[in-house]
């Protein structure tokens, strides 16, 4: 007899034989005992669970003659009937692949043929969410109003893809993943029947890798019995899986707690060139700081090696995405990890505000009028405010510097005056130049000083450029902070690779519609922008805590505009 893969081998023939789901093999069984039958079923769930199986099971037992305690007796005329490959009566369709309207419409025209040999004529249709919108119309009818003879089963994965007049005509249950204690016990009980020694731990290890699938478990079984004929130990699993064993992933994480760049990024490197899969590596090091941040909080098995911090446990989960998306998962981990370092190394950090001496205000330097669109000014007040003012004396202490104010989180107005400024004197051919030239920040991304800033903008996406502006934005807000809190590092670290000084302002893909938008309503309406030059911040104290605060006689510019008007954007003819 030719080999048959374990998964096939011991598919379930009854209800009772499927791991798991119990409630619903139970709601089946009850349901065929009292015979109260519905016309349509759908099964959700994870892949591997056991929805076609149960739907295959289900269509055989409502055609048996003497089904047991709601189970199929297998040995009925129609028992043996439907185990046939191809009995006339129990239709299954890969909706993947006859997902059109046409092949719907087949299936309409002959669901009046009454069965051939069996009481009901039972129709499979599997990944039911792949089928159209059109196809979807075209089986409502029939869902709706079948005829007494036939009984459809539906199968999907993605639950939330079928239309709710679907849903509602149909009886629907909800595949779990199997836990873990089932999954290996089945596994145990397989391995005996097949005289298969393997360790206990490996089984649980197959379950962890599995995810509640047992289609995959006993895949995974099934590749290590042909490798290994003796007994199965970790490292045969570790071998054939590619999988990192849990020292090496130990040593790497002291790695990044010590800070040890070298250490991590030869580790990597040796991890890459064994063929260890790096998506596996970063859920195995996630799982390992997730159970040692529970066993701290337990008090349990604490182990001391391994950093008790929540944000990189952020940090690789959020990247397990992207390395699956990646053409190069190994980059992806290793940029992630420098970046974890460096925003939690205090070297990495903006430089100590420096002491700000005696300054004048000079006069008000020369400036175009502000944005006559982003105000509600007359012409007469406009006229007013180009005045120059009289020079005036400002006490150490309520002066903050250019560099502080780009250590500190831009204010709402600063940003829109860099948003501003980037319009006013963008080109294309300066954002095509930068983005040429951008892959020069890889240089910079183990640097010291720049690194954190470094490995962040490889993630930014370039929008606007002007002479001396630069607007990016991020998938992440918290990018979007960070960004902005570090404005002074990264304009040194521009200047240093281009040669220019860049005022850089940071946004989310929600502000950066909302300014894109104002900018095409604006060159519609043929309104121009004007550059406007940043205003000054004046800082007070407060029971000795510092503030930021705005005095009229002290702003310049749009701020100065903004307290005395508003802030409401006004066309003007």
């Amino acid at each position: 007899m030719e080999y048959q893969a374990l998964y096939r081998k011991y598919r379930p023939r009854n209800f009772d034989q499927v791991v798991g789901q119990k409630v619903v093999k139970q709601t089946l069984k009850n349901a065929i005992q009292t015979n109260k039958i519905s016309h349509a079923y759908l099964l959700s769930g994870p892949r591997g669970t056991g929805k076609t199986t149960i739907a295959k099971i289900l269509a055989r037992t409502v055609n048996c003659l003497h089904p047991v305690n709601g189970n199929p007796c297998e040995e009925c005329e129609a028992c043996l009937a439907s185990k046939e490959k191809e009995c006339p009566d129990i239709i299954e369709i890969d909706a993947a692949s006859n997902n059109g309207v046409e092949e719907i419409r087949e299936l309409k025209n002959k669901i009046s043929h009454v069965p051939t040999s069996l009481k009901y004529k039972v129709y499979i249709i599997d990944e039911v969410h792949m089928l159209t919108t059109s196809a979807f119309n075209a089986l409502l009818k029939t869902l709706e109003e079948p005829p007494s003879h036939a009984i459809f089963i539906l199968a999907t994965t993605d639950v939330h893809k079928i239309p709710v007049t679907i849903l509602s005509r149909c009886q629907t249950f909800t595949f779990k993943r199997i836990a873990e204690t089932d999954l290996v016990e089945h596994l145990k009980d397989i391995c005996e029947k097949e005289s298969i020694s393997i360790d206990e731990e490996v089984l649980h290890k197959i379950s962890d890798y599995s995810d509640g699938c047992l289609r995959d478990a006993l895949g995974l079984l099934d590749k290590l019995s042909s490798y290994e004929k003796d007994n199965i130990t970790m490292n045969d699993l570790l071998e054939i899986n590619g999988v990192v064993n849990s020292e090496s992933i130990i040593e790497f994480i002291k790695a990044i707690t010590d800070k040890d760049i070298e250490t991590i990024v030869a580790k990597l490197n040796d991890f890459y060139i064994a063929g260890k899969d790096m998506v596996i590596l970063a859920q195995d090091i996630v799982e390992i700081l997730e159970k040692n941040l529970i066993a701290y909080y337990t008090k349990k098995n604490i182990n001391d090696q391994i950093p008790i911090d929540p944000e990189l446990i952020y940090e690789l989960n959020d990247v397990i995405y992207r390395m699956k998306n990646s053409g190069n998962p190994k980059l992806v981990l290793e940029i992630a990890v420098l970046k974890y370092i460096a925003n939690s190394d205090s070297s990495a950090k903006p430089t100590e505000i420096k002491k700000v001496e005696k300054q004048m205000i000079p006069e008000k330097p020369k400036e175009s009028v502000p944005n006559i669109h982003a105000t509600n000014l007359s012409v007469s007040q406009q006229s007013e405010l180009t005045k120059k003012e009289e020079p005036q004396t400002v006490e150490k202490s309520k002066i903050i510097s250019r560099e502080i104010i780009s250590h500190s989180k831009l204010s709402p107005e600063l940003i829109k005056v860099r948003v501003n400024n980037a319009f006013a004197t963008a080109s294309k051919k300066l954002k095509t130049d930068l983005e040429d030239n951008w892959s020069k920040i890889n240089d910079y991304t183990f640097d010291q000083k720049y690194g954190a800033v470094a490995c962040i903008l490889i993630d930014s996406s370039i929008q606007v450029v002007g002479t001396h502006n630069i607007v990016f934005t991020f998938n992440l807000p918290s990018y979007v902070e960070k960004m902005n809190q570090n404005t002074e590092l990264i304009k040194e670290l521009l200047q240093k690779i281009f040669s220019t000084e860049y005022q850089i302002v940071a946004l989310t893909n929600e502000s950066w519609s909302e300014y894109r938008n104002e900018f095409i309503n604006n060159h519609k309406a043929k309104i121009e922008y004007k550059y406007i030059e940043e205003p000054a911040i004046i800082e007070e104290e407060n029971n000795s805590q510092t503030e930021q605060t705005l005095d009229t006689e002290d702003l310049t510019g749009v701020d100065q505009i903004i307290q005395m008007f508003g802030k409401n954007i006004v066309k003007v003819d």
